[in-house]
């Protein structure tokens, strides 16, 4: 009986020790799952670090910097506008401060998230739903709304960044749309003189939506993958697969606990012990881990950012690492709770072993009180008493021949007897 329960209490020790070790990396797999599989996690995640205008001026930024010239209208091409290249000469010349302004006009954060959220919502409808197809369909009109609103502030930023026209043909070309009122040829990319300025601002609400005219009004992102249904359709199972997997991940840590306590345990009180020291041993490991994560993300991930993505431009490079620290304190946030959870569950269950196991001495001595011939018999201790000196024996009285006592007080005495 000792050697199986000798063999029970080594595989109950290596399943505990798995649940101790695995439970919080499946806690961190269960909580990755929530984050990405929930639009709301994705916007919010979104917001705190992209959606921001000083980060979206530094990708509209980069972005910029690394366009092609746009092309002016030409005889093969008359529907391009002229103004086109002059504004992305411009764009080129805007400084931080600049674009952060120009995307606060154009760019709200309320309207990139709610774009963002558009095509998030159309993603996880197809995981969820019954559609075969994915439907995600980003609506352009607030966005060319508001450019059309913000027409004029806009078009004074971009100007401004321009510099002056120095050479005579250029002030002469711009004199030139001023006075006939038509664009012909290519316009120079320099700022307009004074007149030529005035005009521009004044035409502003009619150059501007003609720029963004060649803007659909609305886009259908499925048009633009071209991937068969069977496709979408394994990919769509095996995304189902990995958000159930994800999800469910910390069962496996539980049946392994779950299993080795009873192997363990040879009263209720040794059910809440085995129990009590794992969930508190692992508490406090899944604590550690969590404090690791939420503290010294930024600082562990910032480089490891650098070494990843050495190309990557530091305007980007940054709000990358911005989004890699937030993702891992989002994880964190919820396994600090889950720790604190399991710690005092683990304590709780230690306090209720010490109390059964109190419980049960008390029992057993009441219900199998010792044998008397097995309990020790004090004898009595002595007690001293003082030692009485015995009194000396009388004599035997003396009979006289006629068998009479003889009386030593009836015998004379004195000089007579």
């Amino acid at each position: 009986m000792k050697v199986i329960n000798g063999i029970l209490k080594f595989f109950a020790l290596f399943l505990l020790l798995f649940f101790i070790i695995t439970l919080p990396v499946a806690l961190l797999v269960r909580n990755t799952g929530e984050m990405f599989f929930s639009p709301k996690a994705i916007v919010d995640l979104l917001k705190e670090n992209i959606l921001d205008s000083e980060v979206m001026a530094n990708i509209a930024e980069e972005a910029i910097k690394g366009a092609e010239p746009v092309s002016t209208a030409t005889e093969e091409n008359p529907e391009e506008n002229p103004f086109s290249e002059l504004f992305m000469t411009g764009m080129q010349g805007l400084n931080h401060e600049e674009w952060v302004e120009v995307i606060e006009l154009i760019a709200p954060p309320e309207l990139i998230s709610n774009t963002f959220e558009q095509v998030l919502r159309g993603y996880y409808d197809w995981i969820e739903g019954s559609n075969q197809s994915i439907k995600i369909i980003i609506d352009f009109n607030p966005w060319k709304s508001n450019t059309e609103t913000n027409a004029v502030p806009v078009l004074k930023i971009i100007l401004a960044s321009l510099p002056i026209c120095t050479k005579t043909e250029d002030v002469e070309a711009y004199n030139n749309f001023y006075q006939t009122g038509e664009v012909s040829g290519s316009v120079p990319h320099c700022r307009p003189t004074a007149n030529t300025y005035n005009w521009l601002l004044d035409e502003s609400y009619t150059i501007v939506p003609a720029v963004i005219e060649q803007i659909p009004d609305q886009v259908d992102l499925w048009e633009e993958i071209s991937t068969s249904g069977d496709e979408l359709g394994k990919t769509r199972n095996a995304l189902l697969k990995l958000k159930v997997g994800m999800r469910s991940a910390w069962i496996f840590p539980l049946i392994a606990f779950i299993l080795a306590v009873p192997m363990a345990s040879r009263s209720i009180s040794d059910i809440f012990k085995w129990g009590g020291w794992p969930l508190l041993i692992m508490g406090v490991w899944a604590l550690l881990v969590a404090l690791l994560l939420l503290f010294f993300s930024e600082s562990i991930f910032a480089g490891l950012g650098r070494l990843i993505f050495t190309d990557m431009p530091s305007t980007l490079l940054i709000p990358v690492e911005a989004i890699i620290s937030s993702i891992l304190s989002f994880l964190a946030k919820p396994l600090l709770f889950q720790s604190a959870f399991l710690i005092v569950l683990g304590v709780g269950a230690l306090f209720l072993g010490v109390m059964f196991s109190g419980d049960t001495v008390k029992q057993d001595s009441l219900a199998s009180p010792a044998p008397a011939f097995d309990r020790p018999v004090e004898k009595p201790k002595p007690v001293s008493q003082p030692i009485k000196p015995e009194p000396e024996p009388k004599p035997s009285p003396k009979k006289d021949p006629d068998g009479e006592e003889d009386d030593d007080d009836s015998r004379p005495t004195g000089m007579f007897g």
